[in-house]
């Protein structure tokens, strides 16, 4: 300690100018010794401050260099920070500067602001997280065989990918995904459904909507599915998803989903909310380029859905909900489903 003492010392006397009013020695030397202390301060909060509650609080205490000017300052940053000027003859000048808008610190009163907006976020969110969905099945016996056969050649490859297949009974495509939290919004959502019946029923009838699945595609590696060809019928479904889209805004039920409408049917999905999903990246196109344009089938549709993501499934391993058949002279309304058919 005395050493690093006669170091400062001799530093402060080496900096000191010629023209420096302090030509008292006795004077030098109280300022250097007020100066050493203050470095030895510095020094003891940056090796102890995280170990002692009491100088936790100060983050940021540091000593600023010296210059040539007239003043020589020293800069301490802290919860209550102050700004003190030394000058030449030791004096020392102390202006209040506040709280460091700069600093992490932050109140109690402020840290619990944040956690109770945090909590009324997460469970915001909790209630708008899509628990139903509007769909179409599919429920063609050759389509599930061919979806089958491509899963079934990737498990043969890896094992550890059984956990992200799809069952085939519950083939469907998505038109729109919603949050329904109490029997009022569920109300209003088949109100909504039978709407979009309504209006679609006759030209369903007249000219019945043929879906095609021709190749495979992927999102981001994550999701594998199989494409509809992009034709008429294509174009139909999208307005379909459309129309469901509108009729459901009309009684104040919105999609959870805002992205572009994308129609596919998944055959494989990595979801990395699930513990067992964690340990897969993504799922290498290599697994299926046997079937990359491979041929899956075609799907006649026959009805529209209301469907719950959260409810057990049904005997035949399909969802339960609403089902509305195109029909011109009947449709058929049942809250259970049960079998994978539609009637």
């Amino acid at each position: 300690m005395k050493s690093n003492f006669n170091c400062y010392n001799y530093i402060f006397h080496s900096c000191i100018p010629v023209s420096s009013k302090l030509t008292s020695f006795t004077e030098m030397d109280c300022v250097s010794k007020t100066l050493c202390l203050c470095f030895l301060t510095v020094k003891t909060v940056h090796i102890f401050g995280s170990k002692i509650p009491f100088l936790s609080g100060i983050r940021f205490f540091r000593l600023s260099g010296f210059s040539n000017s007239s003043q020589r300052k020293v800069s301490i940053t802290s919860v209550e920070c102050a700004k003190r000027t030394f000058s030449q003859s030791g004096h020392m000048k102390e202006t209040a500067m506040g709280k460091n808008k700069n600093t992490s610190e932050t109140s109690p009163k402020k840290k619990l602001k944040v956690a109770v907006s945090e909590v009324q976020k997460l469970i915001e969110n909790k209630r708008k997280r899509p628990n139903y969905f509007v769909a179409v099945q599919i429920s063609n016996p050759d389509i599930h065989e061919a979806i089958q056969r491509i899963q079934d050649h990737i498990i043969a490859q890896n094992m550890q990918f059984i956990v992200c297949m799809n069952s085939t009974a519950t083939l469907h495509i998505t038109l729109m995904v919603m949050s329904i939290t109490d029997t009022e919004t569920h109300d209003r959502a088949l109100k909504a459904l039978r709407n979009v019946h309504e209006e679609c029923n006759d030209d369903m009838c007249k000219n019945p909507l043929r879906l095609e699945f021709c190749g495979l595609g992927h999102f981001r590696n994550r999701v594998l599915y199989a494409k509809i060809k992009e034709n008429e019928s294509f174009e139909r479904l999208c307005n379909l998803a459309e129309c469901v889209r509108k009729h459901f805004a009309d009684f104040e039920i919105s999609s959870s989903d805002q992205r572009e409408f994308n129609p596919h049917l998944t055959i494989a999905k990595i979801d990395f909310s699930k513990k067992k999903h964690k340990v897969l990246k993504k799922i290498e196109p290599s697994l299926y380029e046997t079937f990359v344009n491979e041929y899956v089938g075609c799907e006649t549709v026959v009805g529209i859905q209301l469907l719950s993501m959260t409810s057990p499934k049904n005997e035949a391993g399909y969802y339960i909900g609403e089902n509305l058949v195109f029909d011109s002279l009947y449709a058929c309304r049942g809250n259970d489903f049960r079998s994978g058919e539609i009637h």
